[in-house]
């Protein structure tokens, strides 16, 4: 299988999986009340699911912009 292909399909799936964490984040918010205010698991499932998101944009513009998806060097190095 191309390489490009299966970048493709992994991005895809963690699209999905990022879309899957907020929805659950999300789910979570909505149960904090007065007498259930452990709120911890619900922004971590928040933030994962957000910076995956944002990391999977980033691909797709570097993709579109230089044709090719950046290097795990480029997330490690800030």
């Amino acid at each position: 299988m191309d390489e490009t292909i299966e970048k493709q399909i992994a991005i895809s799936e963690e699209v999905r999986n990022s879309i899957r964490l907020i929805e659950i984040g999300l789910g979570n918010l909505q149960h904090i009340d007065g007498a259930n205010d452990f709120y911890h698991a619900t922004f971590l499932t928040l933030s994962s699911g957000f910076e995956r998101l944002m990391k999977t944009i980033i691909c797709f513009y570097k993709y579109e912009e230089e044709g090719n998806y950046p290097a795990m060097s480029y997330f490690k190095n800030g």
